[in-house]
C-alpha cells in the first residue's frame, strides 16, 4: 500500500522513502511488575467513612432545623407587618367616619401632574 507523496516528501527536499521505526523489544528487567490492587476497603476505611456519613446527616440536620426556624421568624414579622398594617387601616376607616380624616396633600415633584 504506497504511502501519498505529501507524506513522503516535503516542499523542500526530494522525495523519500518514509520507513516507520521498529520498536525494540523491552527486557523483563525493566517492566513494571503487575501489582494487584487491594479491592476490598480495611475496616479503618469503612469505619472513617461511617464517621464522615453520620457528621454529615448530622450537619444536614442542623442546617434543616436553622431553616425552619428562620422560616418560623420571617412568618412572625410578616404576621405583626399585616396586623400593624391592618390597624392602621382600622384607625384610618374610624377618623374618617368621625370628620377627622384629611386627603393627604399632593406630592409636588418633577414628574407630578397637578
Amino acid at each position: 500500500m504506497p504511502l501519498p507523496e505529501i507524506v513522503i516528501s516535503s516542499k523542500r527536499t526530494l522525495p523519500t522513502k518514509f520507513v516507520p521505526k521498529k520498536k525494540e523489544a523491552v527486557s523483563v528487567a525493566y517492566q513494571k511488575p503487575c501489582v494487584p490492587e487491594v479491592r476490598r476497603p480495611s475496616i479503618d476505611q469503612k469505619l472513617n467513612a461511617e464517621k464522615q456519613l453520620q457528621k454529615f446527616i448530622e450537619k444536614k440536620k442542623i442546617i434543616e432545623e436553622k431553616k425552619k426556624e428562620g422560616a418560623i421568624r420571617v412568618s412572625n414579622v410578616m404576621h405583626s407587618l399585616e396586623e400593624a398594617r391592618l390597624k392602621r387601616k382600622q384607625e384610618a376607616l374610624k377618623a374618617k367616619q368621625l370628620g377627622f380624616w384629611e386627603e393627604p396633600k399632593a406630592k409636588k415633584g418633577r414628574y407630578t401632574k397637578y
